[in-house]
């Protein structure tokens, strides 16, 4: 369900921020909803495959 998507957006604006410091604000907005746009594409995309949970989970350990 989207409900394990409720983000903090203000930490989630803080770390883009940290990432791009040369960001505006509005930018930075716009990066955190694709972000969470992409989280749900993932997490849609997982259910009907768990087979891609196990390579995304290893691809951000590094075990890829």
């Amino acid at each position: 369900s989207t409900e394990s998507f409720v983000l903090n957006y203000q930490a989630l604006n803080d770390e883009i921020l940290k990432c791009c410091p040369d960001l505006t604000a509005d930018e930075a907005v716009d990066a955190g909803k694709s972000l969470v746009a992409l989280l749900k594409i993932l997490h849609e995309a997982v259910q009907e495959n768990p087979e891609l949970q196990t390579l995304i989970s290893a691809q951000i350990k590094g075990d890829f």
